[in-house]
Order: C-alpha cells, then structure tokens, then sequence
C-alpha cells in the first residue's frame, strides 16, 4: 500500500517579515519614527517577496506578504498623519508663544 505523498509549499522567508514588520508597524505606530520606518520597511519586504513569488511559484505565502503590505500601508498612513499633526502642534504653539510676546517689545 503506498503511503499518499504531499509536497508542503514552503512560505517565502520575506512573507513571514513583511507580516511582522506591518504588524509591528500597526502596533508601535504611537511613536511616528517607529511606525513609518517599520511600515517602509514591510513595503519594501513586500515587494522583494512577492518578486519571490513570481520567480519561485513553489513557495507560498501570497497572503502572509499581502496582510503584511495593507499592515504597512496603514502603519505609514497613520505615522505620517500622527507627524503632521505632530508638526502643525508645534507651529501652532509658536505662533501663540509669538502673539503673546511680541518680539521686540
């Protein structure tokens, strides 16, 4: 009796680290540098991966490197919006600082 043999399809390695890099990026995001740079990081391991995948069709992980890049898109949305505001807190606290003491006076 022959035994059926099953040929597991090994995940790309850049999958399983655009996945955590996006999550990481979701997670830490409260801190923009952290969150963008990871974030960019996962965008740029998705696109090596899913050049992997186009030149290896035996791995797989199709769907770990596209949760891992919807992650990082949204951890770079999200660190940048946090940035902007970030920046538009500090010039907006300047500019009161200024109308309440005039230079010169």
């Amino acid at each position: 009796m022959e035994q059926p043999t099953t040929s597991m399809r090994v995940p790309t390695p850049n999958a399983t680290a655009c996945l955590v890099l996006g999550i990481l990026s979701l997670v830490l995001g409260g801190c923009f540098v952290v969150g963008l740079v990871l974030g960019i990081m996962g965008i740029l391991y998705a696109r090596k991966g899913r050049r992997d995948l186009a030149a290896n069709p035996h791995h797989d992980g199709e769907g770990m490197i596209t949760g891992g890049l919807v992650c990082s898109i949204i951890g770079v949305v999200v660190g940048t919006l946090q940035m902007l505001f970030f920046a538009g807190y500090v010039v907006l606290m300047l500019v009161l600082a200024m109308i309440e003491e005039p230079i010169g006076s």
